[in-house]
């Protein structure tokens, strides 16, 4: 049986790629968001005659991605796709290459695992590299994944692989109503979001072990990334935008059903991603499933609600929106609280993209 032609050409970029992946038998790839990273590998596993690839993905919601593109291209190989939590279960087994998707999301465990397969190559693709240093010391000193091919997301612009893109930080107030509830084990009481941002604030000033710092700063983050003035924010922008196609990200399964019913997380069925990608309703709200590796088409832009500061999760999120279609510019909003240190995180997160 033949083999179906693929309908397909390769942008020099994606040509210059295969070519630095033949420079070593563990590589790192940072190519851009949306610039065809996936059929990059596909293609070179052909090139290369691969007979046996295990191909690492996030949720289960990417493998359905890594599919649709096999279909799409017509491309047939030998490929196991798997998430990283099921990844021990293909110990001892081998395989001529094994592809670590998203590999910004690489863990301890998902090293452990790797060791117990056998492999000829390995290919760690990212579109934003970890700036962690546990990430990177696996990518790097344990995998001695070498990186061999970088492509930004400007890069990709200035070639019109992706669309170009226009980004609106907006700031809003902290409440001074009564709306958080403090529980302690002697009493109950409400407080307003600005009085409880200094409090915590100035714990992590008068804070001189690291480790307790580290913790405040996360119930601070979490703290800021859920105040109910947000989902405020949020069901308003939702009503002002009802006309156009965009996705909301959210910092809990809790606040994305406060939000909208129109939500889809880990454990949620998928219900609303299907008919958002079927483009029957125009906005989406998500948590972390589904924000990454996932194509969406006709999109308008997106509003970014949960900040920190690793640039690896925010641009994921936000360049989910630059799949590139004539005459474009990718919306992209992003909401944090005014006088607070996310401020700081979100200049953090994007301080290398091109202004």
């Amino acid at each position: 049986m033949m083999m179906k032609k693929n309908k397909y050409i390769l942008t020099k970029a994606q040509e210059t790629c295969q070519e630095a992946l033949d420079l070593c038998n563990s590589c790192t790839i940072i190519k851009s968001i949306r610039s065809g990273k996936t059929l990059t590998i596909l293609d070179y596993s052909l090139k290369k005659k691969y007979k046996s690839i295990l191909w690492v993905t996030p949720f289960t919601v990417n493998i359905d991605g890594v599919r649709e593109e096999l279909k799409k291209w017509g491309i047939k190989l030998n490929i196991t796709i798997t998430t990283y939590n099921s990844l021990k279960k293909f110990k001892h087994n081998s395989y001529d290459l094994v592809v670590i998707d998203e590999c910004h999301r690489i863990t301890e465990d998902t090293y452990e695992s790797l060791i117990e397969i056998k492999y000829s190559k390995l290919i760690c693709m990212t579109g934003t590299y970890p700036t962690s240093r546990e990430k990177t010391n696996i990518l790097e000193n344990k995998l001695k994944s070498l990186i061999v091919f970088t492509y930004t997301i400007d890069d990709a612009v200035r070639d019109h692989n992706v669309a170009p893109y226009k980004i609106q930080i907006i700031e809003k107030e902290l409440s001074l109503k009564n709306t958080i509830e403090v529980k302690t084990k002697n009493y109950n009481f409400f407080t307003s979001e600005l009085k409880s941002y200094a409090y915590i604030s100035n714990k992590i000033d008068s804070e001189f072990s690291e480790k307790r710092k580290a913790l405040l700063t996360f119930n601070m983050m979490r703290l800021l990334n859920t105040l109910p003035s947000t989902i405020d924010y949020i069901k308003n922008f939702i009503e002002i935008n009802k006309d156009k196609r965009f996705l909301v990200f959210v910092a809990t399964q809790e606040m994305a059903e406060k939000c909208s019913s129109y939500c889809y997380y880990g454990g949620k069925d998928d219900k609303y991603f299907k008919l958002f990608q079927e483009e029957k309703i125009n906005h989406l709200v998500l948590v972390e499933k589904a924000a990454t590796g996932i194509t969406y088409e006709n999109l308008d832009g997106c509003l970014l609600t949960n900040i920190n500061s690793s640039s690896a999760s925010v641009l994921q999120k936000i360049f989910r929106t630059v799949l590139f279609r004539p005459n474009y510019v990718a919306d992209i909003k992003i909401l944090i609280n005014k006088n607070t240190r996310q401020r700081v995180w979100i200049d953090k997160a994007l301080k290398d993209l091109e202004k």
